[in-house]
C-alpha cells in the first residue's frame, strides 16, 4: 500500500491485527509499504476470522482501512529436518507424540530405519505410539547407512474439533 498527504506533513501508520498493535512507523509518501501476517504471529493466532487495520494519521486526520481473513487449519505435518545416522543397523524405535489428537483426527506415524536412502522404506507405528509401546523395524537393509527418520501426519475429522501437537520424543536402537 501507499501512504500520500496532500499538504506533504508527515504520517504515521499504526498496523493492528485484531487491535493489537504490530508496528508503528513513519511512513515514506508515496513509498511502497506492506503488511503481512507472517512468522510467528501467524502460528499464534487461532483457527476463525481475523481483522487487519492500518491507520495513518499526520496530527490533523486519519485514514483507516480495515481488511478481514478467516484462519483454517485442518491438518499438520511433522519431521526432522535430516535423518539421524546411526552406526549399525536400527532395529526398533520408541516414539510419543504430546500434545491433543481428536479421536476421529485421520493420524499417522511413520518411521525409517534408512532415512538416507533415495527410497526409503516407511513404516507404518501409528498403534504402536498410540499404545505408547516400542515398533520393531521390518526393513533390514540400507544403500546409504543406517539413519532413523520419522514423518507424522494429522488431519481434523468430521467433528471438526482442532487438535494441536506440542512434542516428539523418542529414541531408537
Amino acid at each position: 500500500y501507499q501512504v500520500s498527504d496532500e499538504e506533504g506533513d508527515p504520517v504515521t501508520v499504526t498496523e493492528l491485527l485484531d487491535g493489537a498493535q504490530l508496528r508503528s512507523f513513519q511512513a515514506v509518501l508515496e513509498g511502497g509499504n506492506s503488511f503481512a501476517v507472517a512468522g510467528e504471529d501467524f502460528l499464534k493466532l487461532q483457527n476463525g476470522p481475523h481483522t487487519m487495520q492500518i491507520s495513518a494519521t499526520d496530527g490533523m486526520g486519519e485514514s483507516l482501512h480495515e481488511l478481514s481473513f478467516t484462519k483454517e487449519i485442518t491438518s499438520a505435518f511433522v519431521t526432522i529436518p535430516e535423518p539421524m545416522e546411526a552406526g549399525e543397523r536400527i532395529t526398533l524405535c520408541a516414539l510419543s507424540v504430546k500434545g491433543e489428537i481428536p479421536e476421529d483426527a485421520a493420524f499417522t506415524v511413520e518411521v525409517t530405519n534408512n532415512g538416507r536412502d533415495e527410497n526409503p522404506v516407511w513404516e507404518d507405528c501409528t498403534a504402536e505410539v498410540k499404545s505408547g509401546l516400542n515398533y520393531v523395524f521390518e526393513n533390514e537393509t540400507a544403500q546409504n547407512g543406517f539413519a532413523f527418520s520419522f514423518r507424522i501426519n494429522a488431519a481434523r475429522g468430521d467433528s471438526g474439533q482442532g487438535g494441536y501437537i506440542t512434542s516428539v520424543q523418542g529414541g531408537f536402537q
